[in-house]
């Protein structure tokens, strides 16, 4: 028997791609990814309270874009 989900939280594929800085939300699934390995934000989500932090473009925190 499988559980049911509320909520997935996926990653891997940038929402950069989508020109959005903050994670995506489509449906139930939640892509948490939003960039930091390429210059983008480090995100942090709360599970439960969908409470989101995030860094400031690591781009302009170390000067340099990234991967």
């Amino acid at each position: 028997m499988t559980t049911p989900f509320n909520k997935v939280y996926i990653g891997h594929t940038s929402t950069v791609v989508f020109k959005k800085d903050k994670p995506v939300h489509a449906a139930n699934v939640i892509n948490m990814d939003t960039g930091a390995g390429w210059g983008g934000r480090l995100s942090m989500m709360e599970v439960g309270t969908d409470n989101l932090w995030q860094s400031d473009p690591v781009s302009e925190l170390y000067g340099y874009r990234g991967r």
